[in-house]
């Protein structure tokens, strides 16, 4: 399926480690395991591993005007305009799922990844990201959110530099998500967008 091979490709060359496997622990010195929901109620919250990254500058909160409001669980956020609803997976085990949404007007150029938002409700505890060589990693303010991050950055997909933003986000509750955009386009327009979908996040 294309649109799950590209969700994979962004995470793994990220070092985002969305299931704790061993290829995102090879590429990082050190990760944070985010606690279950269960283990919050019982121990001591895990130290916020988003504390040291620099906050995310120039985002605005708010829906950019023709963006479309969605949702999945409690994380609402905003497609970009031209984005519709493709499909809906299982995600990663029993309550996990995953939507994907494409610009269809934006193919991008022989070769290269269209335009894609995959959102993902995790049903596991997840390991947060850390960034390696071209990637960029933020801390973000988000309502409704314990713990949030944006590493954003470009890798070789399907032959063609693509743009990619993973957005994480942990709830109050320890319910943990994440929003994967790839953007044929330069570094520049992709983070503009990534800071209008930041700014447009918010649990519910």
């Amino acid at each position: 399926m294309r649109f799950r091979q590209i969700l994979v490709a962004s995470v793994l060359v990220a070092a985002l480690g969305l299931t704790g496997c061993s290829a995102a622990a090879s590429t990082a010195t050190t990760e944070t395991p985010v606690p279950s929901a269960s283990k919050t109620s019982t121990a001591t919250a895990a130290p916020d591993p988003t504390a040291q990254l620099p906050e995310l500058p120039g985002v605005t909160p708010g829906t950019p005007e023709g963006w479309q409001q969605v949702s999945i669980g409690q994380l609402a956020f905003a497609t970009p305009v031209g984005f519709t609803f493709d499909q809906s997976t299982a995600g990663d085990g029993a309550g996990g799922k995953v939507d994907y949404y494409s610009d269809k007007s934006n193919p991008g150029q022989a070769g290269s990844v269209p335009a894609q938002l995959n959102a993902a409700l995790h049903a596991k505890a997840q390991i947060w990201p850390l960034a390696q060589q071209g990637f960029t990693a933020y801390r973000l303010t988000i309502p409704g959110a314990r713990q949030a991050a944006l590493v954003f950055g470009s890798q070789k997909i399907e032959a063609s530099e693509t743009a990619v933003s993973q957005v994480y986000v942990l709830s109050e509750a320890g319910t943990y998500y994440t929003l994967t955009l790839t953007l044929p386009e330069s570094q520049d327009a992709a983070l503009q967008t990534a800071r209008q979908l930041v700014g447009s996040i918010s649990v519910q």
